[in-house]
């Protein structure tokens, strides 16, 4: 059920902070690696990180999930 969760909330996400979210955690990938596949800057890249997470654990604890 938390699985179900997290993953609805990632993708509830809008497109760029989804994107990085994934590349980052789940494919594994460096700041500077996504920054060459997305062609965002690295200071973006890493601004976008950062709201993605902000967003996601706002989102997923207003729904009750805990950490």
């Amino acid at each position: 059920m938390r699985d179900k969760m997290l993953y609805q909330e990632i993708i509830a996400l809008q497109t760029n902070y989804r994107e990085v979210l994934i590349l980052f955690y789940f494919g594994d990938l460096s700041i500077q690696s996504i920054s060459d596949i997305t062609n965002y800057s690295i200071s973006n890249t890493k601004t976008l990180l950062s709201r993605a997470r902000r967003k996601l654990k706002e989102n997923l604890e207003g729904k009750g999930y805990e950490f």
